[in-house]
């Protein structure tokens, strides 16, 4: 219900929601799999204390996969978190290890935190996969950036110099004065102006050496102009990648901006990070089992 009350409370919508209670008759894998049939529902997210019926899950989750996400959250991670699982469903909780290595054959997508469950639904639900892990950051903050492309190495995924070309043509055609860098990241700083920064983010999310791109938002106590944020989601959609935001002014900040877009808008780089990660990693499943969107 706590999860629940969150995504009702950020704007996630909800086509079904399910406790499987003991599973004395009806299974968690009945559920993923009549899920992954029901075409309201884009993404499955669930709470797995233990699995009762771990053999028959694996082959169910690996055909669901196939045509939408699949997100969980293992609680039983320690051995503390283990006896009390066991204790509360009656069930074995089992080695985490196991389940992880699991999940990880069957295209499954795990994270640790509640929160987690919704910030990748959210952009699972919005955003096209990515084609692969080559991932561009911009934004008017060097920490953020920093931060943003430690997070983003430490997750398996790439953060390449531009092309010296793009990089030209943002120093001659949007005359990107010479203190901002334009490398990748792109840290404008905060005295350029939106514009400049939008067509750099323009320019990069089309380039071919780039699959997906983050971007950092700043402009408290007010949120980003409508505009500039009607601009990116033409940007995004023109580009047929993903775009994903971070707002850095703090949860209801985040909230806020996610109110005014259709991208999905996170409060932390680590956050925006971790959901980059999961759709590169969905993405791999997809192209591995050749059904990788068209």
């Amino acid at each position: 219900m706590s999860t629940l009350n969150q995504g009702l409370t950020a704007g996630v919508g909800f086509s079904k929601f399910v406790s499987s209670g003991n599973e004395a008759v009806t299974k968690f894998s009945d559920y993923v799999e009549y899920l992954g049939n029901d075409s309201p529902t884009r993404v499955i997210i669930g709470y797995i204390e233990s699995l009762k019926d771990a053999e028959r899950f694996v082959p169910v989750a690996k055909e669901v996969s196939k045509k939408k996400p699949i997100v969980v959250m293992k609680f039983g991670r320690t051995g503390a978190g283990t006896r009390a699982a066991a204790s509360h469903t009656g069930a074995l909780a089992g080695s985490h290890d196991v389940y992880s290595a699991a999940f990880k054959q069957c295209g499954v997508i795990e994270v640790l935190r509640t929160q987690d469950l919704l910030n990748v639904a959210t952009a699972f639900r919005s955003q096209p996969l990515p084609r692969g892990k080559r991932i561009a950051i911009a934004g008017v903050s060097g920490g953020f950036a920093v931060a943003a492309a430690d997070y983003l190495s430490e997750l398996g995924l790439e953060v390449p110099e531009l092309n010296m070309e793009l990089q030209n043509r943002m120093r001659n055609e949007v005359k990107v004065p010479a203190f901002a860098a334009v490398k990748n990241p792109i840290d404008l700083a905060a005295e350029i102006r939106p514009p400049f920064l939008l067509k750099c983010v323009e320019m990069t999310i089309q380039d071919p050496g780039i699959d997906a791109l983050m971007m950092g938002l700043w402009s408290y106590p007010t949120p980003p102009a409508p505009e500039n944020l009607r601009a990116l989601e033409r940007i995004q959609r023109e580009s047929g990648k993903p775009l994903l935001m971070c707002y850095y002014a703090g949860r209801r900040g985040a909230e806020l901006v996610q109110s005014l877009t259709s991208l999905p808008v996170y409060a932390s780089p680590e956050e925006v990070s971790q959901v980059m990660a999961s759709l590169c990693q969905y993405a791999d499943y997809r192209r591995q089992t050749g059904t990788f969107p068209s």
